[in-house]
């Protein structure tokens, strides 16, 4: 399995009955985790199983019409629900039940599909149709009707239900205001905020295809999630012997997501093949897989996407995580680029070639010539002076890098320097070995900085590279 978050997560599994089941998260999946302009490859082969038969799934478990926002299509569903119902479905924005997201089989909260009225139901899935693009709708529908499926493989076909998904609405909708809402069941995880003029944020995205194949049956040979993995594939065949030894970092897939859905999508380092070390063949085809899940969004959110994706992927190798603009609502969508109170970890990997902080700095310079009223941070609370915010952080920087500069001394390692310098969270020997690897990547990104600069240069001593003021 492979799951996207706003961020990036890890993933391959087998599913239950022997059958190897495949998933997806829009901008990660089949097999293929992106962390900024980053490929790591994790798959398996799909598997087999007996033949079974199947039947055409009921025509009344997805069916709906087009509504022209999805605020207007949310406030056309709640105004068909009773007191009971509209309980059952509405919850305030800020509720954790908002977090509580998941793609497994479980109790959950919300209006399940079974328990509405034929109207209630196709305004329900009138207002998926404006949150996704066509594509996107589909797929919603092809992992509901492989449930019903994969209950007549296991020979359980009373525990898989294609009625048991929910939608569950947080706050008011309106064009104006935010709002959230969720589509959920088994496989299937669609979470949308809109933060304000009818701007939709899709994420936490999950589909899951179990089997990924339809052995038998009239269905025989389906695979609704098939060309992501078709996509994966080619581009992984096409690697070099060198490329691969980069972009597989797993012998064998984990049996599921990295970070499952917890809050926060995390990674302890970054990993895989750059797309920058890509060909351009490659990078054409890595931009195909992604405009696949991409793909699955509203038109409009889709553009922006693909358009952010090929920019970043242009500017190189930059990992820190980038920013996207919503002119439509005057936001700027800021993810950790620019963090109200803390300053993302801009770090030098092995993989990491340049100047990462200098590309860093320079992009802020860029965005703090954006005219926006709303910075909406991935951390924290939301920016109304990005100006002023954007000061803030250079200027911690150029003290960082006069703080780095003066723990040289007559010549230092990274981790002589990170040992030497202060920390907010305590000293470099307090800290687990993920936080001392993050300290050390910093570290190590402000002395090749000072190296751009003409202030530092370095030497290999005994295997060991050291930094020494010029």
């Amino acid at each position: 399995m492979s799951a996207r978050g706003d961020a990036s997560v890890r993933g391959g599994a087998t599913a239950r009955g022997g059958v190897r089941g495949s998933a997806s998260a829009w901008l990660v999946g089949a097999g293929v985790l992106v962390a900024g302009t980053v490929l790591v490859i994790r798959g398996a082969e799909p598997g087999s199983v007996e033949a079974a038969s199947a039947e055409d799934s009921p025509s009344a478990v997805l069916a709906g019409t087009v509504a022209s926002t999805p605020a207007d299509a949310a406030l056309a569903f709640l105004a068909l629900l009773d007191g009971p119902t509209r309980e059952k479905a509405v919850y305030a924005l800020n509720d954790d039940e908002r977090f509580d997201w998941h793609f497994v089989p479980r109790r959950r909260n919300g209006l399940p599909l079974k328990e509405m009225t034929l109207e209630q139901r196709t305004a329900a899935h009138a207002l998926l149709q404006a949150t996704t693009s066509a594509q996107g709708y589909l797929k919603a529908h092809a992992v509901i009707e492989l449930e019903r499926i994969l209950g007549i493989l296991e020979g359980r076909p009373g525990r898989r239900d294609p009625e048991d998904y929910y939608v569950t609405v947080f706050g008011t909708p309106s064009p104006n205001g935010p709002w959230a809402w969720r589509f959920e069941g088994h496989h299937l995880s669609l979470n949308f905020s809109s933060p304000a003029n009818s701007l939709t944020v899709t994420g936490p995205a999950f589909m899951g295809a179990d089997p990924a194949t339809v052995p038998s049956g009239p269905k025989a040979g389906w695979r609704p999630l098939g060309r992501e993995e078709d996509l994966a594939r080619s581009l992984v065949t096409s690697l070099s012997a060198e490329q691969r030894a980069t972009a597989v970092v797993a012998a064998e897939a984990p049996r599921d997501i990295i970070t499952g859905s917890d809050r926060e999508a995390r990674l302890d380092a970054f990993e895989g093949l750059a797309a920058s070390e890509m060909t351009d063949d490659q990078r054409e085809m890595l931009f195909l897989l992604l405009d696949e899940y991409v793909g699955n969004m509203a038109p409009d959110a889709a553009r922006a996407w693909t358009t952010r994706i090929r920019n970043d992927t242009a500017l190189g190798e930059t990992r820190a995580a980038n920013p996207a603009l919503a002119a439509e609502c005057d936001a700027l969508f800021s993810g950790d680029h620019i963090l109200p109170t803390i300053t993302p970890n801009v770090s030098m990997h092995a993989q990491t070639s340049g100047d990462p902080l200098g590309d860093y700095m320079r992009s802020l310079e860029v965005v703090a010539e954006l005219d926006v009223e709303h910075v909406l941070p991935a951390h924290e609370f939301d920016i109304r002076e990005l100006k002023r915010r954007v000061n803030e952080i250079r200027d911690h920087h150029r003290e960082r890098l006069d703080e780095m500069m003066a723990c040289v001394d007559a010549g230092a390692t990274a981790w002589d320097v990170a040992g030497r310098v202060r920390w907010a969270t305590g000293t470099l020997d307090d800290f687990e070995p993920f936080m001392q690897r993050a300290a050390v990547g910093e570290t190590l990104s402000h002395l090749e900085h000072l190296f751009e600069q003409g202030r530092l240069s370095k030497v290999k001593r005994e295997g060991l590279l050291h930094w020494i003021p010029v």
